[in-house]
C-alpha cells in the first residue's frame, strides 16, 4: 500500500465540509467588508456605516450591501428579497445576503434602530438520518452555548442575540457583530497587505485569544485565516500594531474531556470522523484520532503564520488524500518536499520565528510537538505561545533587522488557504 492510498486506513471515515461561497472561507469570511455593529467611531454619527476600504467614510445600508455584494465570487442569481427574523429580544430585517453554503446563510441585518448585524442561519437536511440530524443539532446548540460563554471575553466574537429550539433547528438565528476590516485573508489578498511585524502582532494576539478559549476547556479545531477577523488597533504597542483579532466561528468547537491534561485530551467528534480545514488541519484531526486539545489549536495558528508570510500551502500538493497522509508523518515532509522550511521560503524572516513556526508544523506528536516549540509544561501552551511571539518582536525592535524597509507580505497571494474537505458520500 503507498503512502496516498494508506489513507483509506482512517475507516470508515466521513469528511465534513462547510461550504464557502467567498472562495472557500466561510461564515467568518462572510462578516468581511461590512460596517461595524453598535460600536461605531468616536468621531462618526451612530447610524453611521463605514464603507469598505474607507472606514471613516459613511453610507446607507444600502451602499453598505452593494460593497459587501461585490466581494461575492458568484453574484446572486435572483434578487434578494428582504426577510424578517425574529428573536425573544429583537426584530431583525435582512438587508442583502451575504453568503450561501451547504451548512447555512449568512445575512447583513439591520434591528429596530438600524443598527447593522451579521446574522447566520443554518440549512439542517431533515430528510438525513436521525443520528446525522441529532449531531448537527448537537453542533449547532454547541457553537451556540460557547459563543454564549465566550461573550465579553477579549479576542473572541460575541453573540448579540439568538433564538434556538432543538425541535425546529432550521429557525435558529445566530446574531453577530460585522467588522469593517474584514478578516486577515482579505486582508492578505488586499492592495494593502500587512507588514511581517503586524502579522506577528496579530498573531500573538490570537494565540491570546486560544489561550481564553482553552481556559474554558474548549478546543477550536478550525484556526485559519478566514476565521481571523480584524478591527482597528485599541492599544497599539507600536506603529506595527494596526489590528486587533477576534477570533470566531465556533462551528467546529469542542469541549476537553480531561480537564488534567487540557493540551492533550478532548473528544473531537463522533469515532472515525474527519473534520476541519485541510489546509490549516493538524496531524490529529487528519488521523481522525478521538482526543484533541490545544495542540491542534496551536498547530492551526502556525499555519496561519506560515501561510501569511510565505503565501505557501503548509503541505505543497493540492490532492486532499496526500495532504492528509503528509500530515501523518511530517517529519518526513521536509526530505520529501512536501513541506517547506518557513527560512527556505522567506528568507529575510528572523531566524526565532522560522525555527518556532517549522518546529510546530513538523512535529506530528502533539505532546513533541509543544515540547519542541518550548511551550510545555505550562498550564496554557497558548498563552506561553503568545509569550514567544513577543519576544520575538522585542527581539526584532532591539535588533539591527530592517523591518521597517521590507513588507513579506508584498506579494503573498495565499495557495488554496481554506478549501474544505469534500463530503463523503
Amino acid at each position: 500500500m503507498d503512502q496516498v492510498s494508506s489513507i483509506s486506513a482512517i475507516s470508515p471515515t466521513r469528511i465534513i465540509e462547510k461550504p464557502d461561497p467567498l472562495a472557500g472561507s466561510d461564515t467568518a469570511e462572510l462578516l468581511d467588508h461590512t460596517p461595524q455593529h453598535h460600536s461605531p467611531h468616536p468621531d462618526s454619527p451612530p447610524d453611521d456605516l463605514a464603507v469598505p476600504g474607507d472606514r471613516h467614510a459613511s453610507a446607507s445600508v444600502h451602499a453598505a450591501r452593494q460593497s459587501i455584494g461585490s466581494t461575492l465570487e458568484e453574484p446572486p442569481q435572483e434578487p434578494f428579497i428582504s426577510t424578517t427574523l425574529t428573536t425573544n429580544n429583537h426584530t431583525y430585517t435582512t438587508v442583502a445576503k451575504l453568503g450561501s453554503g451547504g451548512m447555512g446563510d449568512v445575512y447583513l441585518a439591520t434591528d429596530e434602530n438600524n443598527n447593522p448585524v451579521a446574522i447566520k442561519t443554518p440549512k439542517i437536511n431533515l430528510n438525513a438520518s436521525a443520528k446525522a440530524i441529532r449531531s448537527q443539532v448537537t453542533r449547532l446548540k454547541r457553537e451556540i452555548e460557547n459563543m454564549k460563554l465566550m461573550t465579553g471575553k477579549p479576542g473572541l466574537i460575541p453573540l448579540l442575540d439568538h433564538k434556538f429550539d432543538p425541535a425546529k433547528p432550521n429557525d435558529t438565528v445566530i446574531v453577530m457583530p460585522v467588522y469593517p476590516e474584514g478578516s486577515l485573508l482579505s486582508k492578505l489578498r488586499s492592495g494593502n497587505k500587512p507588514h511581517l511585524m503586524s502579522i506577528i502582532y496579530m498573531a500573538k494576539k490570537v494565540a491570546k485569544a486560544l489561550s481564553e478559549l482553552h481556559n474554558y476547556d474548549i478546543v477550536h479545531r478550525d484556526i485559519k485565516l478566514a476565521n481571523i477577523l480584524l478591527e482597528p488597533a485599541k492599544k497599539p504597542e507600536s506603529a506595527y500594531d494596526l489590528f486587533d483579532v477576534v477570533l470566531c466561528d465556533y462551528g467546529l468547537s469542542k469541549e476537553m474531556s480531561d480537564a488534567e491534561n487540557p493540551s492533550l485530551k478532548t473528544v473531537a467528534t463522533d469515532t472515525n470522523q474527519i473534520v476541519g480545514t485541510v489546509e490549516h488541519m493538524s496531524p490529529e484531526q487528519a488521523s481522525a484520532d478521538k482526543f484533541l486539545g490545544e495542540s491542534a489549536d496551536i498547530y492551526g495558528l502556525a499555519t496561519v503564520i506560515y501561510v501569511a508570510l510565505s503565501g505557501k500551502s503548509v503541505v505543497q500538493s493540492t490532492n486532499t488524500a496526500r495532504i492528509l497522509t503528509t500530515l501523518l508523518n511530517l517529519e518526513n515532509a521536509t526530505q520529501t518536499g512536501l513541506y517547506i522550511p518557513l527560512k527556505a521560503a522567506n528568507p529575510i524572516i528572523p531566524n526565532e520565528l522560522t525555527e518556532l513556526v517549522d518546529n510546530i508544523l513538523t512535529t506530528t506528536d502533539p505532546e513533541d510537538r509543544l515540547i519542541k516549540a518550548g511551550i510545555s509544561g505550562t498550564s496554557s501552551a497558548a498563552n506561553a505561545l503568545a509569550y514567544k511571539l513577543d519576544q520575538i518582536i522585542l527581539g526584532i525592535v532591539d535588533s539591527d533587522f530592517q523591518f521597517d524597509l521590507v513588507n513579506l507580505s508584498e506579494n503573498v497571494t495565499p495557495v488554496n488557504p481554506n478549501s474544505r474537505l469534500p463530503v463523503a458520500a
